[in-house]
């Protein structure tokens, strides 16, 4: 009964964060995402949401500092899961509000979730634009080199040179993965660029409801994992081609 109730509670909560959400698209060849601010409805949304999450969950517990660090972990979890993204000073930068996520909420000023949004909207698409600037060269394949595909229990990068050499390899990989499956190499610089323009247009395109509903994703999933904010979009759709 009480699921039913908190899905119910949930639905209609969306239904009042998601009212006059017009928002520009905007322009594909953009370099830099805009910065995505928080709409009008949505702190009270979130404070609702806290609220219910509290009371009506199966498994509640209280919206404190311990579990503002939490939220802040699941945050970072969903925005950056292969960590090819942020370097260690963003992560140490945004640390500095890991216990302040709770306030935000009840305060009802989402300004700390959409900062740090922001910063990965900006950090995404640095990301993809360098390796679309990494096609414009050959790759050399008699140098032996490792690549570490799964690093969601990785260290952060610690500099701009760490993290592009880890996306030199990415690309430097898909370039071969392509050259073994018989592609020259005019076809596969225009395979791979394609691939990437596109995943860059997909982050151009994402709006404030995509990054609030990451935002509360993180905040439910801190309680229990297979607790979700319920909404017309999948929150956590992985931009990796």
């Amino acid at each position: 009964m009480k699921h039913r109730i908190l899905s119910t509670i949930f639905a209609t909560l969306l239904a009042f964060a998601s009212l006059s959400t017009t928002v520009l698209a905007l322009d594909a060849s953009t370099a830099r995402p805009a910065e995505l601010k928080p709409l009008p409805q949505q702190p009270q949304a979130a404070r609702l949401a806290a609220a219910v999450l509290s009371r009506y969950h199966y498994k509640p517990l209280p919206l404190d500092d311990e579990m503002s660090v939490k939220i802040f972990d699941q945050y970072l979890k969903a925005l950056d899961p292969e960590k090819m993204f942020f370097v260690q000073t963003d992560v140490d930068q945004m640390s500095l509000n890991r216990a302040q996520l709770d306030d935000a909420v009840l305060t009802e000023n989402l300004t700390v979730p959409f900062s740090i949004y922001n910063r990965y909207s900006a950090r995404a698409t640095e990301r993809f634009s360098y390796a679309r600037a990494l096609l414009k060269d050959s790759f050399d394949f008699s140098q032996e080199e490792s690549l570490q595909y799964s690093r969601s229990k990785a260290n952060w990068p610690k500099s701009e040179a760490e993290v592009r050499d880890l996306w030199r390899k990415r690309v430097k990989n898909d370039w071969l993965r392509l050259k073994l499956a018989g592609k020259d190499d005019a076809g596969i610089a225009a395979t791979l660029d394609k691939r990437y323009q596109t995943t860059l247009k997909r982050i151009s395109r994402l709006k404030s409801e995509d990054a609030f509903q990451i935002f509360m994703n993180a905040y439910t999933t801190a309680i229990e994992p297979h607790t979700n904010y319920l909404g017309p979009r999948r929150a956590e759709e992985s931009i990796f081609p």
